[in-house]
């Protein structure tokens, strides 16, 4: 058998059809993605240490170990794998609480979804792999975190002129997963899973 080479994404969130209609618009990616769900935390955890990841995308407010005690953990254990952030609760005190994970992006719910998927789609590119490209990739990815949200250290601030505008944010609505589609791992009660 051939050794796998998609990039696992372990995506996070207490949100079960949230978290499905994510993996359903990652599904046209799965040659190049191995999608993982956790409902929280404690999953999440357990999944990366199981199964190893090149990227987390996770909600911040969940029941038991919410997204910041992920970040901590996945900082102390996995100091190099990226993450990028979702949550309906943005405001500047989340904004500094997480300057120290320095997360790729950090999305607003409710997520435009093909926002969402280029970022992962960006984040786990192959050239990311490449040792000498890791700081200006890291440098590169943060810019649409940088220019949404104003609160970035002082050396990274981006003038107000040059900051994405509120309604770049957008919204779209999620509709309901495709029945039938198996493709992606899932601890989750989904009987397609």
């Amino acid at each position: 058998m051939a050794p796998e080479t998609r990039k696992t994404v372990v995506l996070v969130d207490d949100e079960e059809p949230f978290l499905l209609s994510l993996v359903d618009a990652l599904h046209p990616h799965a040659h190049l993605l191995r999608v993982l769900t956790a409902l929280n935390g404690q999953q999440a955890i357990e999944m990366v240490g199981r199964f190893g990841a090149d990227l987390v995308v996770t909600d911040l407010k969940m029941p038991g170990i919410d997204g910041f005690d992920l970040l901590a953990a996945l900082k102390q254990e996995h100091a190099h794998l990226p993450v990028i952030v979702m949550s309906a609760y943005v405001s500047p005190l989340i904004e500094d609480a997480l300057v120290p994970f320095a997360p790729l992006a950090c999305f607003e719910k409710p997520v435009d979804t093909d926002e969402l998927v280029a970022a992962i789609l960006r984040a786990v590119e192959p050239t990311a792999a490449a040792p000498s490209n890791r700081g200006a990739l890291a440098l590169l990815l943060a810019i649409p975190f940088l220019l949404v949200h104003p609160m970035a250290p002082a050396g990274e601030r981006v003038p107000p002129s040059l900051r994405a505008p509120e309604s770049a944010r957008g919204h779209r609505t999620l509709t309901a997963p495709v029945r039938g589609e198996d493709w992606r791992t899932a601890l989750c009660s989904d009987p397609r899973a």
